[in-house]
């Protein structure tokens, strides 16, 4: 007999650190769904590899209306114009993301 595991209270559920990469598009469909079944993050970084003059990045600006008002989704602008995004800008996202108390302009990553 096979167990059926309810995505609800298995998303509810999770305490650790979800980190999603290279998703595009894909990914803001995965995020909304997991936010409709009950997953609650703190907070989400967008790693943008566009921008949006004036705006931002344009999946961030798409993702933080699907999260709850008081989650800080903050925007990272990497690998611009096919640039790379190299292992320690994906650091110092981490780092800022779990620093912040609330979002802020987006971070252009190559100029830190």
């Amino acid at each position: 007999m096979k167990r059926r595991v309810t995505h609800e209270k298995t998303l509810s559920k999770l305490s650790g650190s979800l980190l999603l990469v290279g998703a595009g598009k894909m990914g803001s469909v995965m995020l909304d769904g997991w936010l409709a079944r009950g997953l609650a993050p703190k907070r989400i970084a967008v790693i943008d590899r566009d921008i949006s003059l004036g705006f931002g990045g344009v999946l961030w600006g798409e993702l933080r209306g699907l999260a709850d008002p008081e989650t800080v989704v903050q925007n990272y602008i990497t690998g611009l114009g096919g640039g790379d995004v190299c292992p320690e800008h994906l650091e110092n996202m981490l780092s800022d993301l779990y620093a912040r108390a609330f979002a802020d302009a987006p971070a252009m990553m190559e100029a830190l």
